[in-house]
């Protein structure tokens, strides 16, 4: 009998967590078709208003604020090329027999 109360006790505590932890949050269930509520009041930021200026100046100048605005994803960072096409030739006409035959099993999905 005990051992059923402690799990009945731990799973309602559990089931209940994820509504203690929403409480501070920006976003609360709603009870009807709107899905969330906002309530602005639990938003705590830690910028100022000039540092968000500031980040909302930058996003314009370099375009992403107009790509966030249409849901479009962010350009990938560009790594710059360490290698240049003949040492890239090089290096895979000098690998040793054991990583050739490895990155050919890679590539053939072996």
């Amino acid at each position: 009998m005990f051992n059923r109360t402690l799990i009945l006790s731990a799973i309602a505590t559990f089931a209940a967590l994820p509504m203690a932890a929403s409480a501070t949050s920006l976003y609360h269930p709603a009870d009807g078709e709107a899905g969330v509520t906002k309530h602005l009041d639990h938003l705590t930021s830690t910028k100022t208003r000039a540092q968000v200026q500031a980040e909302v100046l930058a996003a314009q100048k370099d375009g992403s604020l107009f790509r966030i605005q249409r849901s479009l994803p962010l350009p990938a960072e560009t790594q710059g090329m360490n290698k240049t096409r003949a040492q890239v030739v090089a290096e895979v006409l000098n690998e040793p027999a054991a990583e050739r035959r490895a990155r050919e099993a890679l590539l053939a999905g072996g």
